[in-house]
This record gives structure tokens, C-alpha cells and sequence, in this order.
């Protein structure tokens, strides 16, 4: 057995003794390409020879993981098992055709069309040639067919191709263009996780670029998308900034500054931040990509954004999040021309839209430096990522002045000032936490005697 298929036995060794004498298992597709490259992977799909709900739950028992039925028609199971790095995702899908090479030959592309059998583990098996395509780089279909049997393998080798750093050589890409119109009868939901797979790439820019060049998107999203195609640079801009917080720098002369006065500025806040943008959610997609989308669609108007997020079928939480950044960066700018950010400006810039304020800052640092380098004076830039780096400490480090803890609360208005319970007491608390931001207000006596001036004063009719 070679080294690197060693290493693979030994880092999955309790789901190899699972294996019982007679069931055939095998490692397949992205686990073996990912072997084969040298890529740390956290997804593990698995073929059975049998039923898979069997299999699959008794796996899930042995390591204490979570069990359920991804596909009940197609047969296909899928465990997490949590460890130390976070989770691990195994995939288990029934056997297609009488023997693994017929399976294989079944699938998208070469590069993926490989397995390893549980019985068998130092050998590769590979019929159609995949581990010499990633030697030289190129992206592959296994049949003429797979397009057609599939069409959102179209998106998907825009995305291996950019994963994998593979070509998709000249025979498919003639077939992947000629299938492009059958995504018209693939669910939404598969196109929208293959899009949000595309945003978590190194080159999530160059992905949607490709996208666009191809006639993907417009055959996606219809006449609204033209206008997106202006926003790429801005893309990897903000890509770059996530690779930055995520402990990555380019090491390149011409961002040697940029990269020098971003650490400098916001390197103490890298960790918090990659809490905020890295974790993924119950559907598998993070902040990150929400926030990519949002600048790839910024360029459109209101309506139009309506219409794609609407056929993303996102969750409503990431729908309201895009809508907020694309609709709010008035709030950015007005609370940037200040000449300076006190406690009143940051409570303000926060009130409504917490940690989403977060988000604008680093969608308009990205648009800063997407802009043309004779836009981007030095001194300017400079000073405006100072404002940006008050905002992101108030965030962080001043929560007690952000989000303020009130000396009196509604009972107390009630109880003090013999107030009935109404709208005006929700005014009077909105208005003490604004007072309290701004340092106006620093004991209950100051919040006492601030209402006592206001009460006479107040224009609201109960």
C-alpha cells in the first residue's frame, strides 16, 4: 500500500472494521479524488451492494453519529458523526448496474469516477482514466450522456473545474453547452446548493464569471441577470478579505498595503469574524457565501433581486439578510462621513440591523478596492478603514454601549411616573437607550431625571 492510501486506512480505520465479511463497501467519487490531490475533505461518499438503510444506521450506532434518509426513492442514507474539527458527512448510495465499474462509468466525470474497495484497499480503481486527468489537469465526462441524463452537471463542472484546478477539455465543453436549456427541468433546489457550492471555491468570481461567459446564469435567472456581470471584480475583493481572515495572505508586492494596513486595522478581530462568516448552517450554507451573493446581485434593482431570491428559495433569514445588505448601505456611508464615530453614531449605525452591520463594512472595503487603483488613494483608504475599524471594535469590545442594559425598564416607568402601559413607554426606553449610548445617561438618576425632562415634552398620544 502506497503512503497517502495508508494514511487514508488509518484516518478512517473505525468505519473500515465496521465492514462485515460478505458486504461489499466501497469509498467513491470525491473521498478518492480528494486522496488523489492531496485535499483535506470532510464530505465521504459511500456505495453498498444492498440496501443502505441497514448499513447506514448501524454505522451511524457504531459512532455515535445522527442517521437519516436523504433520498427514500434512490435509496441513499447519510450519518454526521461530530468530532474535534467539527463534522464529518457520510453518504451511503446503493450499487447502479451489476459491478462497481458499471457504476462508475454512470457518473459526471472521470475525475470523480473512481473507488476504493473496503476488501481491496491499496488499489485505486479507476476504468476510465481519472487519476491521469488530474495529472494533466483536465476535466472530463465519463459518457456522452452524462449531461443529458443530468444537465446540473453543467454547473458542476464549472465548479470542479475551479476546486480541482482542471480544464474542461474541448469535446465537453461542446456537450456542456449544448445541454445548458435542460436546467429548465432541474429542481431549484439542486441549482441553488450547486450556485452556494461555487461561492465556497478559492475563486468564487471566477466560478459565477464562468458562469455568465457560458450562458449559465441567463439560462438560471432570466432577463434580470445581465446586470450582475459588472460586480465579478467586487466578488474577489470581498473573497480576499475572507481569505485574509481565515489566516491567508497573498504574499503579492502590489497588496503588500492593502494586506499590511488590514491586519494592522482589523488582525485582532480575524477570529471573531471567522466565527461570524465560516460556520455553516442546517442547509449547509455560511454567511460567507450569503455575503458574496449579495454582491454579486447588488448591481440589481429591488425588484429584480425580489425575483431571484424568490427562486433560490433561501431560508427567510438569509433572504432578509441579502435584502438589508443591498438596501442599507446608505447607513454605512452617513455614519463613515462623520468626522468622528462617538458612542451616539455607533449605537445608531447598530440599532437595527446588529450584526449585519458587520457585513456592509466588509462589502464596501471590497467595493473600495474593487475599484480602480487610481480611485483609491492612499491616504483615503487609510482613513476610511480607520471608521471602519471604530465600528468593528464598538461591535465587539463595546456591546454595553451598542446594545446598552437600561437603568429603568418599562415597570419602572410605570411604577415611577404613574405611566399606563402604551406607546409611549416603548418611546421613552428607545429614546433612554439612544441617551445612554451617547454617554448622556450614566445612572438611574441621570435616566430619572432625563425622563422628568421629557414627559412634558413628549409628542406621542396614547
Amino acid at each position: 500500500m502506497n503512503e497517502s492510501l495508508h494514511g487514508f486506512a488509518e484516518k478512517y480505520a473505525d468505519l473500515i472494521s465496521f465492514n462485515q465479511p460478505g458486504q461489499k463497501l466501497y469509498f467513491i467519487g470525491g473521498v478518492v479524488r480528494d486522496l488523489c490531490i492531496g485535499r483535506a475533505h470532510n464530505d465521504i461518499d459511500l456505495l453498498v451492494q444492498g440496501d443502505t438503510r441497514d448499513i447506514a444506521r448501524k454505522f451511524a450506532n457504531h459512532l455515535n453519529g445522527a442517521f437519516f434518509m436523504l433520498d427514500e426513492e434512490r435509496n441513499t442514507a447519510r450519518v454526521v458523526v461530530n468530532n474535534e474539527a467539527g463534522h464529518l458527512i457520510f453518504d451511503f448510495a446503493k450499487l447502479q448496474g451489476e459491478t462497481i465499474e458499471a457504476d462508475l462509468c454512470l457518473r459526471d466525470f472521470t475525475i470523480n469516477a473512481m473507488a476504493i474497495d473496503f476488501d481491496q484497499l491499496d488499489t485505486i480503481i479507476d476504468p476510465l482514466g481519472g487519476q491521469q486527468d488530474l495529472k494533466e489537469k483536465r476535466l472530463r465526462i465519463c459518457s456522452p450522456t452524462s449531461f443529458s441524463r443530468d444537465p446540473v452537471r453543467v454547473i458542476r463542472a464549472v465548479r470542479y473545474s475551479i476546486a480541482c484546478n482542471v480544464k474542461i477539455e474541448p469535446e465537453t465543453l461542446v456537450l456542456l453547452k449544448e445541454s445548458i436549456s435542460g436546467l429548465k427541468n432541474v429542481s431549484w433546489e439542486r441549482k441553488r446548493d450547486e450556485l452556494f457550492k461555487i461561492l465556497d471555491t478559492p475563486k468564487p468570481a471566477l466560478g459565477l464569471e464562468l458562469l455568465s461567459r457560458l450562458g449559465v446564469l441567463a439560462e438560471m435567472f432570466g432577463q434580470p441577470y445581465p446586470a450582475l456581470h459588472c460586480h465579478f471584480d467586487q466578488v474577489a475583493a470581498l473573497q480576499h478579505l475572507f481569505e485574509m481572515i481565515d489566516g491567508r495572505n497573498s504574499g503579492e508586492a502590489n497588496k503588500d498595503l492593502f494586506e499590511a494596513s488590514c491586519n494592522l486595522r482589523l488582525g485582532r478581530f480575524y477570529p471573531s469574524l471567522a466565527e461570524h462568516y465560516f460556520p455553516k448552517n442546517q442547509s449547509e450554507r455560511n454567511i460567507k457565501q450569503i455575503c458574496l451573493l449579495s454582491s454579486c446581485l447588488g448591481g440589481l434593482t429591488q425588484g429584480d433581486q425580489s425575483k431571484i431570491l424568490s427562486v433560490l428559495l433561501l431560508s427567510r433569514e438569509e433572504g432578509s439578510r441579502i435584502s438589508t445588505l443591498n438596501n442599507e448601505n446608505g447607513r454605512l456611508v452617513k455614519t463613515l462621513a462623520a468626522k468622528e464615530i462617538l458612542g451616539r453614531e455607533k449605537y445608531l449605525y447598530f440599532k437595527e440591523i446588529g450584526a449585519i452591520g458587520l457585513d456592509l463594512i466588509f462589502l464596501d472595503l471590497a467595493s473600495k478596492l474593487a475599484a480602480p487603483a487610481s480611485e483609491l488613494h492612499q491616504d483615503m483608504w487609510l482613513e476610511h478603514l480607520q471608521k471602519c475599524e471604530v465600528l468593528i471594535a464598538a461591535w465587539y469590545q463595546e456591546q454595553a454601549l451598542v446594545n446598552p442594559v437600561l437603568f429603568l425598564n418599562g415597570k419602572d416607568l410605570m411604577m415611577e411616573f404613574d405611566l399606563t402601559p402604551g406607546p409611549k413607554i416603548g418611546l421613552l426606553l428607545e429614546k433612554m437607550r439612544e441617551e445612554q449610548a451617547a454617554g448622556k445617561i450614566n445612572s438611574r438618576q441621570d435616566a430619572m431625571d432625563w425622563v422628568e425632562q421629557q414627559l412634558p415634552n413628549l409628542e406621542f398620544q396614547e
